[in-house]
C-alpha cells in the first residue's frame, strides 16, 4: 500500500499504462468513499482517470457481498479505521462549537485590557489577528504600547501652581478666565487648550449653576413655599437653614447658617 504511484500525465503518451494491485484499488476506492477530497482530486494525487476510478468504485460496491462472504479482514479494519475518524472528527468539531460559544459569552464581560493579557504573539497555530476575531478585541488595541507617564517640566509645573492659586482665589473662574489671569502673570506661550488640559488633569471644575433647575415639569424636585402668606408671630416658629463652603489654605470648609 506504501507504492509510490506515478502521476498521470494525459500529454506523456509514450508512458507504460500503470497496473494497480488489488490492495492500491481498494486504498483508492476507500478515498473516495470518505469525500474528503474530490474524484478529480483524487484522480490527480494517484494518476489515475476519473472514469478508471468510478468503474473500481462501482465493482466495489457490487461485489461487496462477496468481501463479506470471504472476511477480507483487510478491507474491513479499514472501513472501521474510517468510521472511527469519521466519528472523532464529528465530536471535535461539535466541542469546538461548544467552546466557540463559551468563548463569546466569557468575552462580553472582559475589558480590552483582560482581552489583551490573553493574546499570545508567539502562537505559531492562531494569528493574532484571529486571537483578535475570537476575543473580539480591535487589532489596533493589542499592538498598542502605552508610553507611561513623563516627568512634568518646570514650565508645567509653575503654570499648574498658577492655575491652582487662580482658582483658590477665584472658585468660579472656568477655562478663559483662568486664562487671561495667566496672561496677566506673564505666561504667555500657553492657550485655552492647554489650559483645559491643565484644568482636567488637576480635576479643577468651576462652580457655577447647572442647567434643568428650574424646569416644572421636574414635580419631584419641585417643592411648594411653605411660608408664603405665613404671619411670623412669635420665637420658633419658623426656622430657616442654608449651607455653603468657603475656600481655605488647607482646602474647603462647610459654612451652615441657621436662622430663627
Amino acid at each position: 500500500m506504501d507504492t509510490e504511484l506515478k502521476k498521470y500525465d494525459n500529454n506523456d503518451m509514450s508512458k507504460k499504462r500503470k497496473t494497480y494491485n488489488p490492495a492500491e484499488k481498494a486504498k483508492i476506492v476507500l478515498e473516495v468513499l470518505r469525500e474528503e477530497s474530490t474524484l478529480n482530486e483524487i484522480a490527480t494525487d494517484y494518476g489515475v482517470s476519473p472514469q478508471l476510478i468510478s468503474r473500481w468504485k462501482r465493482e466495489f460496491i457490487e461485489n461487496m457481498p462477496a468481501v463479506f462472504d470471504k472476511k477480507n479482514t483487510e478491507v474491513e479494519q479499514l472501513k472501521k479505521e474510517h468510521f472511527a475518524e469519521k466519528e472523532e472528527l464529528i465530536n471535535q468539531i461539535g466541542q469546538l462549537t461548544v467552546d466557540v460559544n463559551w468563548l463569546k459569552k466569557t468575552r462580553s464581560s472582559l475589558r480590552n485590557t483582560g482581552k489583551k493579557e490573553l493574546i499570545e504573539v508567539d502562537n505559531q497555530k492562531i494569528t493574532v489577528k484571529h486571537q483578535c476575531e475570537l476575543l473580539g478585541l480591535p487589532r489596533s488595541t493589542a499592538y498598542y504600547k502605552s508610553r507611561g507617564v513623563s516627568e512634568p517640566s518646570q514650565e508645567e509645573v509653575d503654570i499648574k501652581n498658577a492655575v491652582n492659586k487662580i482658582r483658590f482665589d477665584e472658585c468660579a473662574y472656568g477655562c478663559r478666565r483662568i486664562w487671561n489671569e495667566l496672561r496677566k502673570q506673564d505666561f504667555r506661550d500657553i492657550g485655552k487648550r492647554r489650559v483645559r488640559r491643565y484644568m482636567e488633569e488637576m480635576g479643577i471644575v468651576p462652580f457655577y449653576s447647572g442647567p434643568n433647575l428650574n424646569k416644572r415639569e421636574l414635580q419631584e424636585r419641585t417643592y411648594s413655599y411653605l411660608l408664603r402668606n405665613v404671619a411670623i408671630m412669635h420665637v420658633n416658629q419658623v426656622w430657616g437653614i442654608d449651607i455653603t463652603y468657603c475656600g481655605t489654605l488647607k482646602g474647603f470648609m462647610y459654612l451652615v447658617a441657621i436662622i430663627d
